[in-house]
Protein backbone atom coordinates (compact mmCIF):
# COMPACT_ATOMS: atom_id res chain seq x y z
CA UNK A 1 0.00 0.00 0.00
CA UNK A 2 1.59 3.65 -0.79
CA UNK A 3 1.19 6.33 1.35
CA UNK A 4 -0.20 9.19 0.00
CA UNK A 5 1.37 12.68 0.81
CA UNK A 6 -0.97 15.66 1.13
CA UNK A 7 0.46 18.82 1.59
CA UNK A 8 -1.10 21.58 3.76
CA UNK A 9 -1.37 25.35 3.36
CA UNK A 10 0.98 26.29 6.07
CA UNK A 11 3.54 23.43 4.80
CA UNK A 12 7.09 25.27 3.74
CA UNK A 13 7.31 25.14 -0.13
CA UNK A 14 11.16 23.54 0.51
CA UNK A 15 9.41 20.28 2.43
CA UNK A 16 7.00 19.47 -0.90
CA UNK A 17 10.06 19.96 -3.33
CA UNK A 18 12.30 17.25 -1.08
CA UNK A 19 8.80 15.06 -0.44
CA UNK A 20 8.78 13.17 -3.04
CA UNK A 21 9.70 9.22 -3.18
CA UNK A 22 13.45 7.87 -4.56
CA UNK A 23 13.18 7.70 -8.05
CA UNK A 24 10.00 9.50 -8.55
CA UNK A 25 11.03 13.15 -9.06
CA UNK A 26 10.53 14.59 -12.64
CA UNK A 27 13.56 16.17 -12.20
CA UNK A 28 16.20 14.44 -15.20
CA UNK A 29 18.82 13.16 -12.81
CA UNK A 30 17.28 12.62 -9.35
CA UNK A 31 18.13 8.99 -8.97
CA UNK A 32 21.78 10.24 -9.85
CA UNK A 33 21.95 12.98 -7.35
CA UNK A 34 20.22 10.70 -4.43
CA UNK A 35 23.26 7.67 -5.26
CA UNK A 36 26.13 10.89 -5.10
CA UNK A 37 24.19 12.08 -1.58
CA UNK A 38 24.75 8.59 -0.53
CA UNK A 39 27.95 7.60 -1.19
CA UNK A 40 29.07 11.24 0.79
CA UNK A 41 27.22 9.89 3.89
CA UNK A 42 28.85 6.45 3.38
CA UNK A 43 32.40 7.74 2.84
CA UNK A 44 31.69 10.78 5.36
CA UNK A 45 34.02 9.08 8.25
CA UNK A 46 36.74 7.80 6.09
CA UNK A 47 38.79 10.88 6.68
CA UNK A 48 42.41 8.88 5.69
CA UNK A 49 40.20 8.66 2.22
CA UNK A 50 41.74 12.03 1.04
CA UNK A 51 43.85 13.77 -0.91
CA UNK A 52 47.68 13.94 0.04
CA UNK A 53 48.30 17.54 -0.60
CA UNK A 54 45.31 18.71 1.21
CA UNK A 55 42.24 17.98 2.45
CA UNK A 56 39.90 16.66 0.70
CA UNK A 57 38.16 13.43 1.82
CA UNK A 58 35.94 11.15 -0.93
CA UNK A 59 33.25 11.72 1.26
CA UNK A 60 33.89 15.50 0.17
CA UNK A 61 33.91 14.97 -3.59
CA UNK A 62 30.53 13.03 -3.77
CA UNK A 63 28.86 15.54 -1.06
CA UNK A 64 30.39 18.29 -4.00
CA UNK A 65 28.95 16.50 -6.89
CA UNK A 66 25.66 15.66 -5.30
CA UNK A 67 25.53 19.80 -4.93
CA UNK A 68 26.38 20.30 -8.69
CA UNK A 69 23.52 17.69 -9.42
CA UNK A 70 21.27 19.66 -6.98
CA UNK A 71 21.61 22.48 -8.82
CA UNK A 72 21.18 21.05 -12.07
CA UNK A 73 17.77 19.24 -10.97
CA UNK A 74 16.66 22.67 -9.13
CA UNK A 75 16.51 20.93 -6.19
CA UNK A 76 18.44 23.27 -3.85
CA UNK A 77 16.20 23.72 -0.52
CA UNK A 78 15.52 27.55 -0.08
CA UNK A 79 14.42 27.23 3.33
CA UNK A 80 16.32 24.02 4.72
CA UNK A 81 15.11 24.44 8.07
CA UNK A 82 12.26 26.14 7.42
CA UNK A 83 11.64 29.29 9.74
CA UNK A 84 14.87 28.52 11.53
CA UNK A 85 16.82 28.91 8.29
CA UNK A 86 17.80 32.64 8.62
CA UNK A 87 19.79 31.44 11.96
CA UNK A 88 21.49 28.80 9.98
CA UNK A 89 22.44 31.79 7.20
CA UNK A 90 23.31 33.77 9.68
CA UNK A 91 25.75 32.74 11.78
CA UNK A 92 27.05 31.14 8.63
CA UNK A 93 27.87 34.42 7.67
CA UNK A 94 28.79 36.26 11.02
CA UNK A 95 31.41 33.28 10.96
CA UNK A 96 32.95 33.56 7.63
CA UNK A 97 32.71 37.15 7.82
CA UNK A 98 34.55 37.33 11.05
CA UNK A 99 37.28 35.04 10.18
CA UNK A 100 37.97 37.10 7.11
CA UNK A 101 38.30 40.24 9.19
CA UNK A 102 40.26 38.70 11.38
CA UNK A 103 42.64 37.15 8.43
CA UNK A 104 42.38 40.63 6.58
CA UNK A 105 44.04 42.31 9.74
CA UNK A 106 47.02 39.80 10.09
CA UNK A 107 47.50 40.58 6.52
CA UNK A 108 46.75 36.48 5.36
CA UNK A 109 43.90 37.03 3.10
CA UNK A 110 44.20 33.41 1.28
CA UNK A 111 44.64 31.31 4.55
CA UNK A 112 41.18 33.16 6.04
CA UNK A 113 39.45 32.13 2.16
CA UNK A 114 40.59 28.68 2.55
CA UNK A 115 39.45 28.31 6.00
CA UNK A 116 36.45 30.13 5.58
CA UNK A 117 35.66 27.62 2.64
CA UNK A 118 36.23 24.97 4.28
CA UNK A 119 33.63 25.95 6.87
CA UNK A 120 31.19 27.21 4.51
CA UNK A 121 31.21 23.44 2.91
CA UNK A 122 30.62 21.90 6.36
CA UNK A 123 28.50 23.60 7.97
CA UNK A 124 25.94 25.20 4.81
CA UNK A 125 26.77 22.78 1.87
CA UNK A 126 25.95 19.56 3.59
CA UNK A 127 23.03 20.96 5.60
CA UNK A 128 21.59 22.10 2.44
CA UNK A 129 22.54 18.37 0.22
CA UNK A 130 21.62 16.38 3.35
CA UNK A 131 18.33 17.83 4.60
CA UNK A 132 16.74 18.24 1.19
CA UNK A 133 15.65 14.81 1.41
CA UNK A 134 12.27 12.88 2.23
CA UNK A 135 11.64 10.74 5.50
CA UNK A 136 11.90 7.55 3.34
CA UNK A 137 15.42 8.86 1.92
CA UNK A 138 16.90 10.17 5.40
CA UNK A 139 16.08 6.20 6.57
CA UNK A 140 18.30 5.08 4.12
CA UNK A 141 20.86 7.81 4.41
CA UNK A 142 21.18 7.14 8.55
CA UNK A 143 21.27 3.18 7.38
CA UNK A 144 24.17 4.10 5.41
CA UNK A 145 25.97 6.03 8.08
CA UNK A 146 25.56 3.24 10.15
CA UNK A 147 26.29 0.88 8.09
CA UNK A 148 29.74 2.73 6.84
CA UNK A 149 30.66 3.20 11.13
CA UNK A 150 30.07 -0.77 11.41
CA UNK A 151 32.40 -1.79 8.83
CA UNK A 152 35.09 1.41 10.57
CA UNK A 153 34.26 -1.06 14.16
CA UNK A 154 35.08 -4.54 12.42
CA UNK A 155 38.65 -3.03 10.63
CA UNK A 156 39.30 -1.69 14.39
CA UNK A 157 38.51 -4.49 15.90
CA UNK A 158 40.84 -6.70 13.54
CA UNK A 159 43.76 -4.70 13.79
CA UNK A 160 43.81 -4.14 17.67
CA UNK A 161 42.21 -8.06 18.53
CA UNK A 162 43.51 -9.78 15.63
CA UNK A 163 46.84 -8.83 14.18
CA UNK A 164 47.71 -6.86 18.04
CA UNK A 165 48.59 -3.54 16.01
CA UNK A 166 50.56 -0.78 17.87
CA UNK A 167 51.79 2.79 17.19
CA UNK A 168 50.25 2.26 13.61
CA UNK A 169 48.35 4.02 11.60
CA UNK A 170 45.18 2.98 13.32
CA UNK A 171 46.47 2.06 16.63
CA UNK A 172 47.81 4.66 18.93
CA UNK A 173 51.60 3.43 20.82
CA UNK A 174 49.06 3.38 23.86
CA UNK A 175 46.90 0.51 22.19
CA UNK A 176 43.98 2.98 21.49
CA UNK A 177 41.66 2.34 18.46
CA UNK A 178 42.32 5.36 16.00
CA UNK A 179 40.42 3.28 13.35
CA UNK A 180 40.11 4.97 9.85
CA UNK A 181 38.61 8.24 11.39
CA UNK A 182 42.23 9.10 12.56
CA UNK A 183 42.15 9.80 16.04
CA UNK A 184 40.91 8.09 19.21
CA UNK A 185 38.46 10.19 20.93
CA UNK A 186 36.92 11.54 17.95
CA UNK A 187 36.18 8.09 17.02
CA UNK A 188 34.27 7.68 19.74
CA UNK A 189 32.57 10.65 19.81
CA UNK A 190 31.30 9.60 16.76
CA UNK A 191 30.32 5.80 17.21
CA UNK A 192 28.19 7.17 20.43
CA UNK A 193 26.56 9.50 17.81
CA UNK A 194 25.70 5.93 15.76
CA UNK A 195 24.20 4.49 18.72
CA UNK A 196 21.99 7.41 19.11
CA UNK A 197 20.80 7.07 15.55
CA UNK A 198 20.60 2.95 15.62
CA UNK A 199 18.44 3.88 18.66
CA UNK A 200 16.04 5.97 16.24
CA UNK A 201 16.14 3.51 13.33
CA UNK A 202 15.33 0.56 15.89
CA UNK A 203 12.44 3.15 17.24
CA UNK A 204 10.90 4.26 14.48
CA UNK A 205 10.56 0.64 12.85
CA UNK A 206 13.13 1.09 10.54
CA UNK A 207 15.40 -1.06 11.59
CA UNK A 208 15.22 -5.09 13.25
CA UNK A 209 15.89 -5.12 17.44
CA UNK A 210 17.73 -8.00 16.49
CA UNK A 211 19.82 -6.19 14.11
CA UNK A 212 19.98 -3.08 16.01
CA UNK A 213 21.12 -5.15 18.75
CA UNK A 214 24.08 -6.71 17.54
CA UNK A 215 25.13 -3.21 15.65
CA UNK A 216 24.84 -1.11 19.16
CA UNK A 217 27.36 -4.25 20.93
CA UNK A 218 29.77 -3.80 18.15
CA UNK A 219 29.62 0.27 18.49
CA UNK A 220 30.25 -0.19 22.01
CA UNK A 221 32.89 -3.08 22.23
CA UNK A 222 34.69 -0.14 19.50
CA UNK A 223 34.36 2.40 22.01
CA UNK A 224 36.40 0.70 24.45
CA UNK A 225 38.73 -0.12 22.18
CA UNK A 226 39.38 4.15 21.78
CA UNK A 227 39.54 4.25 25.34
CA UNK A 228 37.36 7.90 25.40
CA UNK A 229 36.09 8.86 28.32
CA UNK A 230 34.31 11.28 26.73
CA UNK A 231 32.88 8.68 24.30
CA UNK A 232 31.65 6.25 27.45
CA UNK A 233 30.20 9.34 28.84
CA UNK A 234 28.57 10.27 25.97
CA UNK A 235 26.68 7.28 25.41
CA UNK A 236 25.99 6.55 29.55
CA UNK A 237 24.19 9.78 29.77
CA UNK A 238 22.90 10.26 26.35
CA UNK A 239 21.21 6.91 25.78
CA UNK A 240 20.13 6.75 29.91
CA UNK A 241 18.32 10.72 29.30
CA UNK A 242 16.71 9.20 26.09
CA UNK A 243 15.66 5.50 27.97
CA UNK A 244 15.12 7.69 30.84
CA UNK A 245 11.70 9.94 28.63
CA UNK A 246 10.76 6.48 26.77
CA UNK A 247 10.56 4.44 30.27
CA UNK A 248 7.32 3.41 30.88
CA UNK A 249 6.17 0.34 34.17
CA UNK A 250 6.26 -2.26 31.15
CA UNK A 251 9.13 -1.44 29.88
CA UNK A 252 10.83 -1.13 33.46
CA UNK A 253 9.40 -5.03 33.98
CA UNK A 254 10.88 -6.10 30.57
CA UNK A 255 14.32 -4.29 31.22
CA UNK A 256 14.80 -3.80 34.56
CA UNK A 257 15.73 -7.52 35.40
CA UNK A 258 18.02 -7.85 32.23
CA UNK A 259 19.88 -4.60 32.76
CA UNK A 260 20.86 -6.15 36.67
CA UNK A 261 21.75 -9.02 35.08
CA UNK A 262 24.22 -7.60 32.67
CA UNK A 263 25.81 -5.22 35.58
CA UNK A 264 26.27 -7.84 37.44
CA UNK A 265 28.00 -10.27 35.13
CA UNK A 266 30.30 -7.01 34.43
CA UNK A 267 31.33 -6.42 37.91
CA UNK A 268 31.86 -10.40 38.47
CA UNK A 269 33.54 -11.19 34.82
CA UNK A 270 32.93 -8.70 32.38
CA UNK A 271 36.81 -6.80 33.30
CA UNK A 272 38.30 -10.06 32.09
CA UNK A 273 36.28 -9.34 28.17
CA UNK A 274 37.56 -5.28 28.19
CA UNK A 275 39.90 -3.89 25.91
CA UNK A 276 43.77 -3.39 27.87
CA UNK A 277 42.81 0.21 26.54
CA UNK A 278 40.06 0.24 28.50
CA UNK A 279 41.00 -1.74 31.19
CA UNK A 280 44.25 0.80 31.42
CA UNK A 281 43.23 4.21 30.89
CA UNK A 282 39.54 4.08 32.06
CA UNK A 283 38.63 1.76 34.27
CA UNK A 284 40.29 2.46 37.00
CA UNK A 285 38.50 5.57 37.47
CA UNK A 286 35.21 3.78 37.86
CA UNK A 287 37.18 1.27 40.33
CA UNK A 288 38.46 4.15 42.64
CA UNK A 289 35.40 6.45 42.11
CA UNK A 290 38.07 9.40 41.21
CA UNK A 291 37.27 10.90 38.20
CA UNK A 292 40.63 12.14 38.18
CA UNK A 293 42.56 8.91 37.06
CA UNK A 294 40.94 9.12 33.66
CA UNK A 295 42.79 11.78 32.82
CA UNK A 296 42.19 15.31 33.15
CA UNK A 297 42.70 18.73 30.80
CA UNK A 298 45.34 20.03 33.31
CA UNK A 299 47.44 16.80 32.94
CA UNK A 300 47.39 17.01 28.72
CA UNK A 301 47.49 20.69 29.40
CA UNK A 302 51.26 20.14 31.13
CA UNK A 303 52.17 17.12 28.64
CA UNK A 304 51.72 19.34 25.63
CA UNK A 305 54.34 21.98 27.63
CA UNK A 306 56.49 19.51 28.45
CA UNK A 307 56.71 18.41 24.91
CA UNK A 308 56.65 21.72 23.78
CA UNK A 309 59.25 22.21 26.02
CA UNK A 310 61.40 19.03 24.55
CA UNK A 311 61.08 19.76 21.11
CA UNK A 312 62.86 23.65 21.00
CA UNK A 313 65.61 22.22 23.07
CA UNK A 314 65.85 19.06 20.36
CA UNK A 315 65.08 21.42 16.95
Amino acid sequence: MTAVHCRSSTEPETWTRANKPLGTSQAPFSTVEFCLVLLAVFFSPFQYLRHPSFYLTLGDVFMAAALIFMIINKNLPRLPLGRASSFLFLGNGLLVGSMMLSSLINGDAARGMIVSLQYLFALLVVPLVVLARNQRQLGILVKAYILSIGAICLHGIYVVKIEGQIATLYVSGTGRLESLIGQSNQSGAIFAMAIMLLIWLVESGRLRIVYGLASAALLLYAILLTGSNGALIITFFSCGIYFISKLTFARMLLFGPIAIVALAFFAIQGVEFMPEAFKKRVLPAFQSGNISEAGTFSDRYNLIVEALGRAGDSL
